[in-house]
């Protein structure tokens, strides 16, 4: 079976098992069963993940972590690689969905709307869990192809989140624009983890610069 065959394959067996993401799960049927076993299996992937490192990222302590046979992640999950694609898409469709519920659910304007998903992004630079993961996505891609070709997907899609934003608060503004201003606010959100991320030094200097890199972001966004 070539490799193209078995992408095809999982990419099927994932979209039985997942479904729709805004049709609910129900519970006891086969289809609500599924899309429990996949985000069991990406949760436990996390976890391993960010606990001991791409390293111990295997299929086996992945379906241990999980509480399930083998066999059982291999049905939706046939090798390494397919699993890492999914997360990488799970956590690039966990980070949409958070700034959707916090933008829609009290702020009016597309500034406030914009306003409040940056402050989410830079906000989750401090998280152990999500600064950790990235930090291994990032040093794998330096090695693996596939890995790096991972992580463009990744960043292309949040690249095109923070292009809607923009597109909202400048509506005018040509496309190629919008594009390239997304480009340069996902440079400074991603290049603050180097400074407030997992046990970063607290150097004096750095005291305002979450404040000053949220207002920089903005006059990005919003500038002539």
């Amino acid at each position: 079976m070539t490799a193209r065959r078995t992408s095809q394959q999982t990419s099927s067996a994932a979209a039985r098992a997942t479904g729709p993401a805004t049709r609910p799960i129900k519970p006891g049927t086969r289809y609500g069963v599924g899309q429990q076993r996949v985000a069991a299996i990406l949760g436990a992937a996390k976890t391993v993940l960010v606990n001991g490192g791409y390293s111990d990222l295997t299929l086996r302590r992945v379906a241990a972590a999980a509480g399930m046979p083998l066999r059982h992640l291999q049905y939706y999950f046939p090798t390494k690689n397919d699993l890492l694609r999914s997360l990488c898409e799970d956590i690039c469709d966990d980070y949409i969905a958070k700034c959707d519920a916090l933008s829609s659910r009290k702020h009016a304007t597309p500034r406030a709307r914009f306003q409040t998903c940056i402050d989410f992004l830079i906000d989750d630079n401090r998280d152990p869990v999500s600064n950790t993961i990235f930090f291994e996505l990032w040093a794998l891609a330096c090695h693996d192809d596939y890995a790096n070709r991972l992580l463009d997907r990744l960043y292309l899609h949040y690249r095109g989140y923070i292009s809607r934003l923009i597109a909202n608060l400048r509506p005018r503004l040509a496309r190629s624009e919008v594009e390239s201003r997304a480009v340069q606010i996902v440079a400074l959100i991603e290049g603050l983890t180097l400074f407030i991320g997992r046990n970063k030094p607290r150097h004096q200097a750095l005291g305002g610069v979450v404040r000053d890199a949220s207002a920089s972001i903005l006059n990005v966004a919003i500038g002539r």
